[in-house]
């Protein structure tokens, strides 16, 4: 199977339920998903619902309305792993 063919075959986000839900999705079943057309593996995921179960509801829904690859960047940053 080619990359392409095994992208389209893992569950893809819409709008049936909010974006951290979907992460929550990946979580749960440790599978990754398509969320804003990105990949999520289930190690990124866990360090986004980390950050967002740790915030307060008004600084939930700012970081749960970011785009996923946002949510990522912030969360390893903040658990102290950064790409830069």
């Amino acid at each position: 199977m080619d990359t392409q063919a095994a992208i389209s075959s893992m569950p893809h986000a819409d709008d049936s339920k909010s974006r951290i839900d979907w992460v929550r999705d990946v979580v749960n079943q440790h599978q990754a998903h398509v969320i804003d057309g990105t990949v999520l593996d289930a190690f990124t995921a866990s360090a986004i619902i980390t950050i967002y179960d740790a915030l307060n509801d008004d600084n939930k829904e700012k970081y749960g309305g970011r785009h996923v690859l946002v949510m990522a960047e912030i969360a390893w940053k903040l658990h102290g792993i950064s790409n830069a």
